[in-house]
């Protein structure tokens, strides 16, 4: 076990006491000496401990260490006054409108994943590319320190907002501080007086005076999580100095809105930003987004939605599937919310009670914000409370109850089916969600100049003694080396196939064969009578594409016509399909919508367990057939058991894994899917997958065990051995969930490991265990004479951005074809193999060449990306387990 290195200092445990007065349920220690918050709570695990008291760092292994501290200390800052909660059946703007600060996205617990033992985590493989990154240094006064203090009121309180109006009493004399309206606050000025008493006297009733108690509780460690905490907390009261408004998890500038009138759209451009401890200084990522509003509001849409339904029955189950579960925004104090139901009992001449007086909906929305309501007789909208709804005041047991929304009174949010299939309004969109790299440079630094050029925001910097730079970060990068891909011999002799700078190699399809090709035999079609006639040119074209790149296509045995593209049609079809030997059924269907498609996948891939091919009508009478039957004819050898292509891998005998979760939906019973996807063979073009069901934490654990050793086995069963490596993908885990990860799945995955390697007595293979992320804010820019620019694939950042506690590397291994390419983390959170970084690098880079729906490269490894299809279709789909005839099949391919 190893404890963090000297820019991140452990706590010193050995002089902590339990305090039983302070226990909730979780064990809460009050700490004496330097560097400990006054409450913090720790994470404790009750097989290993380090001193006395029980310890905080709790290992997984002798590889690494987890040590978690999280504090509420900074959870909120002084930002105005606060309205007590109403009535748990009152209007909105009391719930969360005016409420503290919540934690940043960099205020994690520290889980580090570097080992002591690695001296550089930075690579040396490629071409040096100068970068920019979207990040802005944080410089801090000389010797500048965080110093947190215990605040004691007499008589005392639980009013946080009469706490926060007496400090403010005293502004002067404590100068800058932040103070989060419960016990503790911070300054970056130790106080010369300790402790120091002063009075304040109630401004509403002069004779009623308090007399407040500041004691100095500890100087906090540059390493401390807290650090992060007031950071954050900070920052947040820059934007709000900006005047944005804050939605959801970011702040939108609601003034420099984009109104797009022929679509009835506008868009508030916005920022996600966070601060965090870096290799080297602390930075702040400041990242562009937006927020499409929609000008209709939800009674506009239940009027629309009941001109088509006659019956009230159906209107009613119509809107509920339309409404519930979308995002709206109300439009006088721009919060957006859930809507989780609709109310039809309740009108806006409903009442709650307000301070015990009976007021209805609409008398209130008119007293409060001068709103009028024109239609009485709407339903309200029932939203579920949020999470900082439950921290009203002191109680955080209290329960908000239900809050309800006037539909006329908000506003949709967000893009629906119908105008995402818009290609004119996706495009007009596109031109300000899509921004490439100079945009997007030029977007974060006006947000730094204004933030630096408004003079509250700049004058509160310097009393705390911090300022941003003005310049944008410069860290220098890593281009690895081209792949080849590798085909089928050919009598011309030629080698692998070199990638240009664009990493595709659609173009190789013209004169060179798939490496392997599965012998199809029979097949039939199944296919509407409307668009039967064209059936025989889809055929044909298959064909004339198939013979170049090796795939032999016989005729169709059957071409099964029905009346209608209903779903039972299908069924039917499939049925009357099964009396006669096929190896795969090519189906056309009317639309790309669920249905039929996931009555059909459910049938083929949950019950029969045959392979399935569908195809898109309108993509019949395509100019592109050309190519789209190109594309069609490699997903179907690919699915039947071909190798499209590989690249040269030089581990031998490896066992590649990605895994990755789909959170359930009422078609998958309302349990969550874990997928696994393992390649067996060294060209790793071979797959085997597996699905389980979970509903906690710790099923999915077991899941990832008894799903690994099934690809053990599987492997095992074509190699005659175990294997004597295996890389592990992990995706969809946040920086939230790394702790989890390591404690359930990887604790039991080394156990499972070892107990089957001891049981076959053969040696332990060697285990890397790796977290993919693709949802990050974090984007890369190459330098250039011109202007900036995305890198090109292959770029890899291992420095200045990445964490110090962590083995991690940013990696942009595909092309953007439009806006600002998105780089992938990587975290490596356990080797065995000791692989230098630059072969991690180059084997992550190598992995994501090797997805068959796509001829480049794609953003993640290619066993994650059909993982996150298996899983995809599973939940959306098919809903149970799909048939073990199709564990050694990429069946679950898709376009």
């Amino acid at each position: 076990m190893y404890l963090p290195d000297a820019s991140i200092k452990p706590y010193d445990f050995s002089q902590w006491r339990y305090n039983p007065i302070m226990d909730s349920g979780e064990k809460v220690w009050r700490g004496r000496g330097r560097g400990v918050p006054a409450t913090a709570r720790v994470s404790r695990s009750p097989s290993l401990s380090t001193g006395s008291s029980g310890g905080s760092v709790t290992a997984v292994s002798e590889q690494f260490a987890v040590m978690k501290v999280s504090t509420d200390s900074a959870s909120a800052a002084e930002s105005g006054p606060r309205t007590r909660g109403r009535s748990p059946s009152g209007p909105t703007e009391g719930r969360g409108a005016h409420r503290g600060f919540k934690h940043g996205e960099g205020d994690f617990p520290i889980t580090r994943t570097r080992p002591t033992n690695l001296t550089s985590k930075k690579g040396t493989a490629g071409s040096p590319i100068d970068l920019l990154v979207n990040f802005f240094v944080l410089k801090k006064a000389t010797a500048w320190s965080l110093y947190q203090y215990r605040v004691n009121f007499n008589p005392d309180t639980d009013f946080k907002k009469l706490k926060k109006a007496y400090l403010r009493q005293h502004a002067k004399t404590l100068g800058a501080y932040i103070f989060d309206g419960g016990s503790l606050f911070y300054t970056s000025n130790a106080y010369a007086q300790d402790p120091i008493v002063l009075v304040s006297t109630d401004k509403h009733d002069p004779t009623q005076t308090c007399e407040i108690t500041v004691r100095k509780v500890a100087q906090m460690e540059p390493g401390d999580v807290t650090y992060i905490t007031f950071y954050n907390t900070l920052l947040r009261k820059c934007l709000q100095g900006l005047k944005l408004e804050e939605m959801g998890r970011n702040y939108f500038d609601v003034n420099a809105a984009i109104n797009i009138p022929e679509y009835r759209l506008s868009l508030l451009p916005g920022f996600v930003t966070s601060i965090r401890n870096h290799e080297h200084d602390v930075l702040l990522c400041v990242e562009t987004t937006h927020k499409v509003i929609r000008k209709d509001n939800v009674l506009i849409n239940l009027d629309e939605i009941k001109k088509r339904f006659s019956d009230d029955a159906i209107y009613r189950k119509a809107a509920h599937d339309e409404i519930v579960s979308t995002i709206v925004l109300t439009s006088y104090n721009h919060k957006t919310y859930s809507v989780t139901d609709i109310e039809w009992k309740l009108t806006p001449k409903s009442t709650f009670d307000m301070k015990g007086t009976q007021v209805s909906y609409a008398d209130y929305y008119k007293s409060k914000y001068g709103l009028g309501i024109s239609d009485m007789s709407q339903p309200l909208l029932l939203t579920k409370p949020k999470k900082r709804d439950y921290h009203r005041e002191t109680n955080l047991k209290q329960d908000p109850g239900p809050c309800y929304l006037v539909p006329e009174l908000c506003q949709m949010t967000g893009l629906t089916d119908a105008m995402r299939s818009n290609f004119s309004l996706m495009k007009e969109l596109g031109k300000y969600l899509h921004q490439g790299p100079p945009g997007r440079i030029k977007a974060i630094t006006n947000f730094m100049n204004r933030l630096q050029s408004t003079p509250e925001i700049t004058a509160d910097m310097k009393e705390w003694g911090l300022e941003f730079s003005k310049d944008i970060v410069k860290c220098g990068g890593r281009t690895l080396p081209a792949e080849a891909i590798i085909f089928a011999s050919t009598p011309q002799g030629q080698g692998p196939h070199k990638l240009d700078e664009k990493a595709d190699w659609t173009i190789a399809f013209r004169s060179r064969k798939m490496l392997s090709c599965h012998q199809l035999r029979t097949w039939s079609i199944i296919v509407p009578q409307r668009d039967a006639v064209n059936v025989d040119n889809l055929v044909n074209t298959m064909q004339k594409v198939s013979a170049p790149i090796g795939f032999t296509l016989p005729r169709p045995v059957t071409v099964h016509k029905i009346q209608a593209p209903h779903a039972g049609n299908y069924i039917r079809a499939i049925d009357d399909l099964r009396k006669t030997p096929n190896e795969l059924l090519f189906v056309i269907l009317p639309s790309n919508k669920p249905e039929p498609y996931g009555s059909i996948k459910k049938k083929l891939s949950g019950e029969v367990g045959m392979i399935s091919q569908c195809f898109v009508a309108k993509n019949l009478t395509s100019k592109g057939l050309m190519s789209i039957a190109t594309k069609v004819v490699i997903q179907i050898n690919a699915k039947l058991g071909g190798e499209p292509w590989s690249v040269n891998i030089p581990l031998k005998r490896m066992l590649v894994i990605g895994f990755d979760v789909y959170h359930g939906t009422k078609t998958s019973g309302g349990k969550n899917v874990a997928a696994m996807v393992a390649s067996y063979t060294q060209s790793h073009a071979s797959y085997y997958s597996t699905v389980s069901f979970y509903d906690t934490s710790d099923e999915l654990s077991r899941c990832v065990c008894s799903d690994l050793m099934k690809c053990i086995q599987a492997y095992r069963e074509i190699n005659n051995e175990l294997p004597e490596r295996i890389l592990f993908f992990r995706d969809g885990v946040g920086d939230g969930q790394l702790e989890t990860v390591i404690r359930t799945e990887l604790c039991q995955i080394k156990q499972a490991l070892d107990e089957a390697y001891t049981k076959q007595q053969t040696p332990m293979a060697k285990f890397t265990f790796l977290v993919v992320t693709k949802r990050i804010n974090t984007r890369l820019f190459a330098i250039t004479r011109r202007d900036a620019e995305n890198p090109p694939p292959g770029t890899v950042c291992d420095d200045v951005v990445t964490l110090p506690e962590r083995y991690d590397f940013f990696l942009v291994p595909q092309v953007a074809r439009q806006g600002t390419v998105s780089p992938s983390a990587f975290n490596i959170l356990y080797d065995t193999q000791n692989l230098e970084p630059d072969k991690i690098q180059r084997l992550a880079f190598k992995f994501c060449h090797l997805y068959f729906n796509w001829s480049g490269t794609v953003a993640v490894p290619a066993h994650c990306q059909y993982a996150h299809k298996l899983a995809a279709l599973t939940g959306v789909s098919i809903g149970t387990e799909p048939s073990t005839n199709l564990n050694y099949k990429l069946h679950f391919l898709y376009i």
